[in-house]
């Protein structure tokens, strides 16, 4: 795949000496929906503001130019001001004819776009702020916490709205420390610990992967993964082998070596199971 098919950001921000985030060459395919995950305070937040330039940093790299739209954190307005003279402003600072229906049809906000914005809840402000960075149809979109305020259905909208922009091919970067959400919308994740990258890479090679087993004697079958020179971990069901081995070779295999098995079956384990352990204040330098 060409360079320019991907989404590439190479970043490296400071307070005065400190390093604050630093990433060199982050990339991802062109279209792809990219998670920040992390802890409170892991820098979530500090990468987004790195990413589209409201933080200052040594240097910023994009493979190539980007039109962008982002809500950060909560967002501003002019309490007087209706949602559409928002949207409005927001057209004319871009200086675009992007269709401004379209983005209150996105976004939902059709019943309440005309009122003052401090007539609004939290969850519609949200919602305006989500509105407001799509309307000059970016190219990239990044949102910080996205679903925050919102209700149960309105969580399932702005779902279903990355999804939709997805099929677009829209770039789309979200940050949330919810795992749920996470899993549910994005392709790819970027998961943060103390201002550090963990793990950048396809959401779904960042869960372990394995066959759990389990015998009639644990000790003889822990004795027997040893001596096969297998990755494996204790699991509450048994032993995890981290090994791509077919589940019909293991069960002959032990059969061959006189292991009875009580139990086999792949196993995948969940995102939190995974963040929790590379989050874990033990394995931090």
């Amino acid at each position: 795949m060409a360079s320019d098919d991907y989404l590439t950001v190479s970043i490296h921000a400071r307070y005065g000496k400190k390093s604050i985030v630093e990433c060199q060459g982050l990339s991802f395919p062109s279209g792809s929906v990219v998670g920040i995950l992390g802890r409170n305070g892991a820098g979530k937040t500090t990468l987004l503001k790195c990413i589209t330039g409201l933080f200052p940093i040594a240097g910023i790299h994009w493979t190539k130019e980007m039109r962008i739209g982002a809500l950060i954190e909560t967002p501003c307005f002019r309490e007087s001001w209706t949602g559409r003279q928002h949207l409005e402003h927001q057209i004319q600072l871009y200086k675009t004819n992007s269709d401004i229906n379209k983005a209150i049809q996105q976004t939902g906000i059709q019943a309440f776009v005309g009122q003052p914005v401090h007539t609004y809840s939290l969850g519609q402000k949200q919602r305006l702020g989500i509105a407001r960075a799509l309307v000059h149809q970016p190219e990239c979109l990044i949102l910080d916490e996205p679903t925050n305020g919102l209700d149960p259905q309105g969580i399932v909208d702005i779902r279903l709205l990355i999804a939709e922009l997805h099929q677009q091919g829209t770039n789309i970067i979200l940050s949330s420390h919810l795992l749920g959400e996470i899993q549910e919308c994005c392709t790819h994740l970027v998961v943060l610990h103390n201002h550090t990258i963990q793990y950048a890479g396809p959401l779904n090679e960042y869960f372990t992967k394995g066959i759990l087993v389990q015998a009639t004697s644990p000790t003889a079958l822990e004795d027997w993964l040893h001596t096969k020179q297998w990755q494996f971990t204790q699991h509450p069901q048994g032993f995890l082998i981290e090994e791509d081995i077919p589940t019909h070779s293991i069960n002959q295999m032990c059969f061959d070596s006189g292991i009875v098995l009580t139990h086999l079956s792949t196993y995948q384990g969940s995102i939190e199971d995974s963040f929790v352990k590379e989050t874990s204040d033990a394995n931090t330098p």
